[in-house]
């Protein structure tokens, strides 16, 4: 499936992203001209012009950067690959003695994603309810906790037994925003029961999801995934 991609020019938005990254700790990937080694670090503060990120690991790298130089920075978070640039602007120490670097604040953040390979997990507030055949007269309704265009994993009251689905299979139906309902048989992949909460977790794969309605998932989880992604960076 074709591969996602978004440009962020709006300071606000980017400004939203670079906080998550910082106040979660997420790991950043960078390339230094001139050397084939990728180094880690993370964002320490931001200000309106710069970001202050540690020193790098391996500790090579806090050597080969000078002022001047474009960075390319990476990091992935929730199954998105996010992309920025930035200069290099001073190497400093701060009061504890540890090294840091000066970076130029980036005006904008690409992030992409390979749809083929990732599963969309709406908002817990969003979550549309399943309709689940299990066996025959046998309805119940589950929460649906994320989705891809090949399977879904859904959450159910009590302890369903695998022992209890026909053959293995169940018939659903799901009611997504931009898709309508969706409704087809599955194939249990997975199955566990959480006893605190009296709950059954299935891990289910699609089938005879062809054509136009496959087409028509798909288009419905990039809107779910760009509305996740525009809500969590307003956040």
């Amino acid at each position: 499936m074709p591969e996602l991609s978004q440009h962020n020019e709006s300071p606000e938005a980017v400004a939203a992203f670079l906080d998550i990254f910082r106040t979660r700790r997420i790991p950043l990937s960078l390339t230094i001209p001139r050397s084939e080694q990728i180094y880690t670090s993370y964002i320490l503060s931001i200000d309106e012009q710069q970001l202050h990120i540690d020193q790098l690991m391996p500790e090579i790298g806090n050597q080969l950067l000078q002022p001047g130089q474009a960075i390319d920075i990476r990091l992935n978070h929730q199954g998105i690959a996010y992309l920025f640039r930035s200069d290099h602007v001073a190497q400093a120490v701060d009061s504890s003695g540890f090294l840091y670097h000066q970076i130029s604040r980036p005006a904008q953040v690409t992030y992409s994603e390979k749809r083929s390979s990732y599963r969309v997990q709406p908002k817990l507030a969003d979550r549309p309810v399943v309709n689940v055949a299990i066996t025959p007269g046998q309805t119940c309704k589950a929460r649906l906790e994320n989705i891809s265009t090949s399977g879904a994993c859904i959450r159910l009251k009590g302890n369903h037994s695998a022992l209890e689905f026909i053959d293995n299979h169940i018939r659903c139906e799901i009611q997504l925003v931009g898709l309508g309902l969706l409704s087809c048989e599955a194939t249990v992949r997975h199955h566990q029961h959480v006893a605190v909460i009296n709950e059954s977790r299935l891990g289910i794969e699609f089938r005879q999801v062809q054509g136009a309605s496959n087409r028509k998932l798909h288009q419905a989880l990039m809107q779910l995934q760009r509305h996740n992604i525009r809500s969590y960076a307003g956040n």
